[in-house]
């Protein structure tokens, strides 16, 4: 064994004189091999030798020890962690800063205090506020919103992986507090090593809402972690973007991710996804049908009542059955609030009135509820005063608020709905025609037929219509007004 190694050798002594003479002589030793053979030492399984190697490093200021130091910041041993980080202090080195803020995460409070005191020295000074939030104190959460510095995610992602349940707790609600602000720095999170971190940063992402996200979250479908895809699917559940209604649905056929599907469905909330969802009732799979059930309490839509009665009429499965009863009974008392609007709701699918409908569960038992007077579905818009529907390319959304008036573009919502006006721009007469069929021929609002001859049609100059087909919609519709400009 040569001098250098039997050195190393020493700082593992249980006489704290032999390890404090090592330190010594090994600090003062000015051959180059020295620093190579104590960062080798960094990885020694005895941890009394890792800390020596760090105090050595750390008092050579040996740059070259920089990311071996930066290991040992998650080492078991909290003596090591304690060491490694006065050692990098020592560094004085700008790459030491990154270290310090990840470390402001560490499970062991001394460790969070010291980093947060180094990065002031840096002009970092968000570390006691980081290290305050995982100890569940308000204001610093509070504090971390208004600073809005995407450098604090790191820190809380590391403590919301570790390995003690209260800063995991604490960590989560900082990170659930994140604003729009956050969103870039979780995106690029998503591609991390860590698995545990693509699972808790997707659901992040789903809560934040923003569609930058989407298609992030949609490469996770591919995660070699069958938690990470259920994590990416209950996150475009939640961002609800109709484009990835189709990877959630697709999932069902996978076993190990039908019942994430089946929330995240539940979370997407749309009309489609109901009517998906309604399907699935007949699945041949308890687990799934009640994962159905409470997707149905979620979206809370009237619509799921008939549907969830006949299928308890021939539910074999008694747990399944009881749920089915308490799933109607849930909707029933949600939708109870309706009553004193009900006057002014209109169908948020197809725009119609909304009316008071009965199901009789029993010869004794009986439920009220409000909802669509065509549709039956109870998710309404209060306070509406007209829908127009557009035919008109150059209008990008689907739907349009604008004071007390609903703008539906046809070329996105191909179903029947009711409305007060028509506004034609750019159309041709084969749209025209499409129309009438889709929207009118097929609507069953009472209200709607009743006033049907009465409705103003407006064409603009970028239409080129035929005459027959400009008659026609005077002939079904009512007035029509060609307008001069567009």
């Amino acid at each position: 064994m040569d001098r250098v190694t039997s050195e190393i050798e020493a700082l593992g002594s249980d006489e704290e004189k032999v390890r404090l003479g090592a330190i010594s002589r090994l600090s003062e030793d000015e051959n180059k091999r020295v620093i190579n053979a104590l960062i080798e030492a960094l990885a020694h399984e005895t941890p009394l030798i890792r800390i020596g190697a760090c105090t050595v490093l750390g008092a050579k200021q040996a740059i070259k020890a920089l990311p071996g130091l930066v290991r040992l910041l998650e080492d078991d041993n909290t003596g090591v962690r304690i060491e490694a980080l006065k050692s990098l202090d020592q560094l004085n080195d700008p790459g030491i800063v990154n270290p310090l803020i990840i470390a402001l995460g560490n499970s062991c409070r001394e460790i969070r205090a010291s980093a947060a005191q180094m990065l002031k020295r840096w002009g970092v000074n968000f570390g006691e506020v980081v290290s305050d939030a995982l100890e569940k104190k308000s204001e610093a959460i509070m504090t971390l919103m208004e600073m809005e510095d995407p450098r604090v995610i790191a820190p809380l992602l590391v403590a919301r992986t570790g390995k003690l349940i209260e800063y995991r707790w604490a960590a989560h609600e900082a990170l659930s507090q994140m604003g729009d602000f956050a969103v870039e720095t979780f995106i690029q999170v998503l591609s991390s090593n860590n698995y545990h971190i693509r699972i808790q940063v997707a659901g992040y992402l789903g809560k934040l809402g923003d569609i930058r996200a989407l298609k992030p979250i949609e490469r996770l479908l591919d995660d070699e972690k069958v938690e990470v895809k259920k994590s990416a699917l209950i996150a475009l559940g939640a961002l609800g973007e109709p484009e990835s209604f189709g990877k959630i649905a697709g999932a069902i056929e996978d076993e190990k991710l039908r019942i994430s599907a089946v929330e995240a469905l539940g979370l997407f909330g749309s009309y489609r996804a109901l009517e998906f969802l309604i399907k699935l009732l007949q699945m041949d799979n308890n687990e799934v049908r009640k994962a159905v059930l409470q997707a149905l309490i979620n979206i809370g839509d009237t619509r799921a009542l008939e549907p969830m009665f006949e299928r308890e009429k021939i539910e074999k499965n008694n747990i399944v059955r009881d749920e089915i009863h308490l799933a109607i009974e849930s909707i029933v008392r949600a939708n109870e609030s309706l009553e004193e609007d009900c006057r002014i709701m209109r169908c948020a699918h197809c725009f119609a009135g909304f009316a008071k409908y009965i199901l009789k569960y029993s010869f004794f038992k009986k439920y009220s509820y409000f909802a669509c007077s065509c549709c039956k579905s109870s998710r309404g818009i209060r306070n509406l005063e007209e829908v127009v529907a557009v035919l008109d390319k150059m209008m990008s959304e689907s739907e349009r608020f604008q004071e007390g008036y609903m703008f539906v573009n046809f070329y996105q919502r191909k179903h029947p709905f009711s409305f007060e006006r028509l506004m034609l721009r750019g159309a041709n007469d084969a749209e025209v025609d499409e129309f009438l069929s889709v929207v009118v021929d097929n609507n069953t609002d009472e209200n709607f037929i009743k006033k049907i001859k009465n409705i103003p049609v407006f064409i603009f100059p970028s239409c080129n219509l035929n005459p027959n087909t400009v008659e026609k919609l005077e002939r079904r519709l009512g007035n029509i007004e060609k307008v001069k400009t567009e």
